[in-house]
């Protein structure tokens, strides 16, 4: 027989029944649990004990030392050894040669019953303090940034929520953490009406299962407050690093703290400090992906690679004697990356002065997944598809282009007329370098 073994434990607290049916078939099969070997999982030995069973009950919320030290030397006395606390449960093994009963007296039922409400009603609380935080700073992002929330606040949200990790994470983990919050709470509810006295333990694949889901509602919770924090990192890179550093922290944090659970969460908090403090240096001094004539000069409008400028010198546009203005910007999302790039000859950014020099502005959005650039095509241009590309428009002397290259949708807008056809298929072959 193998020296040890590791099995999940990472269950729900109401299932405190079920996991000591589950722990008594591992000691009917000759394992003994001796504590936690990690966050989700407790380290079984061998044992030719044939009598060992175990008891398992909710764990006390917010009890001081000396509490649990009574309750130890209580059960102790009652014939039962603390073995460890795992997610929110006691767990107790019977003490050689002995053969304890359960304590399922009616002090423990009203015990158990106090100990489901009070998680319950601390849930509860906790999980409308967050969504009212939630809605809060994002009214007040809206109205910082827009003025108001005119389309309604899930609108603005979904808007074009692909271009943004943050919003990404929001539309897509928002909707299942609060599909989890009422299950939790439902399940609270049924712990607290039919969990608090005897009852069967059910399937142990239900027991998995509610773990699991345990699990997934504490992952994506991380994983959205992560993406939040690190959304104000400029580079996308950057930001995928520091999200890989912190799923990588629970990690180092277990093979750290080995045996000994102070060290792991020592090396859990450091680790978390460590990536929340990079991750506010980084957002303050990186700068993204920026160029602009006035204070850089033209020589960046010939040099970079791999972006979608067109220069009215390069289109044959007239523009001798005249000066340019001229501006390149990077931003976007793990979905899509957006490339922004215009310039000016002789005249001003705003429309209304445009007749007074040459504009070319160039927008290309580059998809890392089909279904996404459908997705970004029906949302720029609702009534048309990619069979309708490429798209011509020309109202008041500024002429707009449409056109799509398998997950590259570009967008250009200026003085130029598109509809010439020499003129649109120099552009055409200037932006697909």
């Amino acid at each position: 027989m193998k020296e040890s073994k590791n099995r999940f434990l990472a269950f729900s607290f109401g299932d405190y029944e079920g996991l000591r049916v589950y722990l008594d078939r591992q000691a009917a099969q000759g394992w003994e649990l001796v504590g936690r070997s990690g966050w989700l999982t407790g380290k079984f030995v061998p044992t030719n004990r044939t009598e060992l069973r175990y008891d398992v009950v909710p764990a006390q919320l917010r009890r001081s030392q000396e509490t649990l030290q009574a309750e130890v030397e209580t059960r102790r006395a009652a014939g039962w050894e603390p073995v460890d606390t795992v997610w929110g449960m006691d767990i107790y093994k019977s003490l050689p040669c002995q053969l304890p009963e359960l304590f399922r007296e009616g002090k423990d039922r009203s015990k158990f019953k106090s100990i489901f409400l009070d998680w319950l009603i601390w849930s509860a609380a906790f999980i409308a303090v967050t969504l009212a935080a939630l809605f809060v700073a994002w009214c007040l992002c809206l109205m910082s940034l827009s003025g108001g929330l005119s389309r309604g606040i899930w609108i603005d949200l979904t808007h074009n929520w692909y271009l943004s990790d943050s919003r990404t994470a929001l539309c897509l983990l928002l909707p299942l953490l609060g599909v989890l919050a009422l299950l939790w709470l439902g399940w609270l509810a049924f712990c607290l009406l039919r969990r608090r006295g005897d009852h069967r333990p059910g399937r142990q694949g239900m027991l998995f299962v509610r773990g699991i889901l345990q699990l997934i509602a504490i992952g994506a919770a991380a994983l959205l407050l992560v993406v939040l924090w690190v959304d104000a990192i400029p580079r996308l890179w950057l930001r995928v690093t520091l999200v890989l550093c912190f799923a990588a922290v629970p990690l180092v944090a277990h093979l750290i703290g080995r045996g000994d659970r102070r060290r792991r969460i020592l090396a859990l908090g450091t680790g978390l400090f460590a990536c929340f403090d990079a991750a506010m240096v980084l957002s303050w001094t990186v700068q993204p992906i920026f160029y602009y004539t006035p204070t850089q000069g033209n020589s960046w409008r010939t040099q970079l690679e791999h972006a979608p400028i067109l220069r009215a010198e390069d289109l044959g546009l007239n523009v001798e004697g005249q000066a340019v203005s001229a501006s390149y910007r990077v931003d976007g999302s793990l979905l899509v990356t957006r490339k922004n790039y215009a310039e000016y000859w002789n005249g001003s950014q705003y429309p209304e002065h445009w007749n007074d020099g040459h504009r070319v502005e160039v927008t290309e959005y580059t998809c890392r997944l089909p279904w996404v650039a459908d997705l970004l095509l029906s949302d720029l241009l609702p009534e048309l598809s990619s069979d309708d590309l490429p798209v011509i428009d020309g109202r008041n002397g500024v002429y707009q282009l449409w056109y799509r290259e398998g997950n590259r949708l570009i967008y250009v807008v200026g003085t130029a007329d598109w509809s010439d056809d020499a003129l649109r298929e120099k552009a055409m072959e200037l932006l697909s370098r």
